[in-house]
């Protein structure tokens, strides 16, 4: 058993889908992504809104983009390797939570929850494929 230690009270971790990485959300409004085997810090994520909320983040089916909820109704979407920002999804207007979020396991599909109503995000080359 592995133990990491933290500064600050993590949230929500995930493995990467090769299980070789931990990703962790932590009240301090960052992520963070460690190297399973030696604990080695790889890559900080920030830009998201947490306050005082519980708030999920996941990896895209490809381990290449890291999604997590923000407390500003948006979701955060950053590149998995250079941790650069690439966009940030609106899911509501004004101050509802993103809390929830999880990824299709094959296609790049994203499912949120805030408040009381559920989003499927879906990429565009991922139309017309068959199920």
């Amino acid at each position: 058993c592995n133990n990491l230690v933290f500064s600050e009270p993590i949230v929500d971790a995930c493995f990467t889908r090769d299980c070789q990485c931990i990703l962790t959300c932590s009240t301090d409004e960052c992520l963070r992504l460690f190297d399973k085997a030696t604990g080695e810090l790889l890559e900080e994520y920030k830009g998201h809104k947490s306050g005082d909320f519980r708030i999920e983040c996941c990896l895209d089916s490809k381990d290449s983009q890291i999604f997590c909820g923000s407390s500003d109704g948006k979701i955060y979407k950053w590149q998995l390797v250079d941790s650069s920002q690439i966009s940030t999804l609106i899911h509501s207007v004004g101050k509802a939570v993103v809390n929830s979020l999880c990824s299709h396991p094959t296609r790049k599909h994203i499912m949120s929850a805030c408040g009381n109503n559920v989003k499927l995000w879906t990429a565009e080359e991922d139309y017309g494929q068959d199920d």
